[in-house]
């Protein structure tokens, strides 16, 4: 009679395995009733199975290093890990609503450093290298989709860009090139 109880018990925990899949819901098999049971996966094992990201903060903060964060955080979040600015910190001079991605550079500018940074007249329309989709890179001269895709696999793989002049490090970018758009474009 144990014998039949045991295999009947080890079919239903079998049969809920293979039902329940990768489903966040996990389906119990009580020993002493034999029936099934639903629960949550608890908070702990939903942080351990969350994507996380590592991101370096580094400029006008705290404790520049790198840091691990989930993969939802904002670039706020990973400020505060770096314990916040520093006084003469000019955190406006970044979106710190924007999503991390794994690799971002975040850097805080001081105040001075910020002012010293030359913006193009607000009368043109500038594009911003770190936001910018293949279309908007397209539209600046020179700039065709192939040179507008490498631009993307440039900021993929390395990160943001820190400077306008980092542009001359992608491929198929040269000087003269640089020198059409360079009042066109700018970096946050």
């Amino acid at each position: 009679m144990k014998k039949k109880k045991f295999f009947k018990n080890f079919l239903w925990i079998l049969t809920g395995l293979m039902l329940s899949g990768c489903q966040k819901e996990t389906m119990e098999l009580s020993w002493e009733t034999g029936k099934e049971t639903e629960y949550q996966e608890t908070e702990m094992s939903k942080r351990q199975t969350e994507e996380t990201v590592l991101v370096h903060v580094c400029g006008a903060v705290e404790s520049p290093g790198v840091y691990e964060l989930p993969a939802s955080s904002r670039i706020i979040d990973a400020v505060n890990a770096a314990g916040g600015c520093l006084k003469d910190a000019a955190p406006d001079e970044i979106n710190l609503a924007g999503r991390l991605q794994d690799g971002d550079q975040i850097r805080i500018m001081t105040k001075a450093q910020a002012e010293s940074q030359s913006y193009p007249e607000a009368k043109e329309e500038v594009l911003d290298l770190n936001r910018a989709d293949k279309a908007q890179l397209m539209e600046l001269p020179g700039i065709g989709e192939t040179k507008a895709e490498a631009i993307l696999a440039y900021r993929e793989e390395i990160g943001r860009f820190q400077t306008i002049e980092e542009l001359k490090n992608v491929s198929g970018i040269k000087e003269s090139i640089f020198e059409k758009i360079k009042d066109k474009i700018m970096v946050r």
